[in-house]
């Protein structure tokens, strides 16, 4: 990812052109805003920002050497079920793969 230039959007922009500025730099992924040439905002797509919330809720994974607490990671054990988050509470399908 540090490869990827940034997306990048100046505030002067987003006041001329309005939201259509931002729809248009959100096709490449997310849009960081500048004010006065210093980052100030990140905009998300919606699947994006499902994934991150999602992301957000899962537990710590295990620091080496800690006690092992449970067989089940973030969303699903080793038999596959969903019993750490309720039903729908992942991301869309397919919302965190890389395209």
């Amino acid at each position: 990812m540090a490869d990827q230039p940034l997306n990048v959007l100046r505030l002067a922009e987003l006041k001329r052109r309005g939201i259509a500025a931002v729809e248009e730099a959100l096709r490449a992924g997310a849009v960081h805003l500048l004010k006065r040439n210093s980052p100030a905002a990140v905009v998300l797509t919606e699947a994006e920002s499902s994934c991150l919330n999602w992301l957000l809720a899962c537990p710590p994974r295990r620091q080496p050497g800690a006690r092992r607490r449970s067989p089940l990671s973030c969303g699903s054990n080793a038999t596959g079920d969903r019993r750490r988050f309720p039903e729908g509470a992942g991301p869309p399908p397919g919302a965190c793969e890389r395209s």
